[in-house]
């Protein structure tokens, strides 16, 4: 089974370092593996971003948060890339590192179970 995961409708414009917002933690408790997609709209000039998925078995506090996976570094818009993560806990949200000002992304992805 695969269900799609999509961790915004719009693209996600970035300018500081920092996670999604805890609010918005996605539970994949119910799935094994994530095939995940990043797109990469705009990067604003001298600038670069890195994006994360981190993982946690709780959504109240921002403590206790891991990384699970870690997409290359990007300077340029037009770059996709994709990644498999397979361990992962109850919840997982990007985390952006942004050198400059930042620019914007899309991340969309399948959550597959093999239950």
């Amino acid at each position: 089974m695969a269900d799609e995961i999509v961790f915004s409708e719009l693209p996600i414009a970035v300018s500081s370092t920092g996670p999604m917002s805890i609010v918005e933690a996605i539970d994949v408790s119910g799935y094994d593996q994530l095939d995940l997609a990043l797109g990469v709209h705009q990067v604003n000039p001298s600038s670069s971003l890195i994006i994360s998925i981190i993982t946690s078995m709780q959504n109240e506090v921002d403590q206790g948060w891991v990384t699970a996976a870690t997409f290359d570094s990007v300077s340029s818009a037009g770059n996709y890339q994709k990644i498999t993560v397979r361990n992962f806990l109850r919840y997982v949200r990007y985390s952006a590192v942004v050198t400059g000002t930042g620019g914007s992304f899309t991340l969309t992805g399948l959550a597959r179970a093999w239950r």
